[in-house]
């Protein structure tokens, strides 16, 4: 299979500490996230993804923590 798609997203920062990000490409699927950094040591990461084209697949949501040495 050789689809090719076409992907548009784009992030900002809302404070030092809290970045978002989102894309969207040609097949219908979008996703986001939103990082937050605590103390420069842990960061909260919460992102998910929706396919509209297909009504039947369930969005997807996750929740990441990071520790960083």
């Amino acid at each position: 299979n050789s689809d090719s798609a076409i992907t548009v997203g784009g992030q900002h920062a809302l404070f030092p500490s809290t970045l978002m990000k989102a894309r969207i490409n040609t097949y219908g699927r979008a996703g986001a996230l939103i990082q937050q950094v605590f103390w420069e040591k842990l960061a909260l990461t919460v992102a998910g993804e929706v396919d509209f084209m297909d009504i039947n697949e369930t969005p997807k949501i996750g929740l990441s923590i990071a520790f960083r040495l």
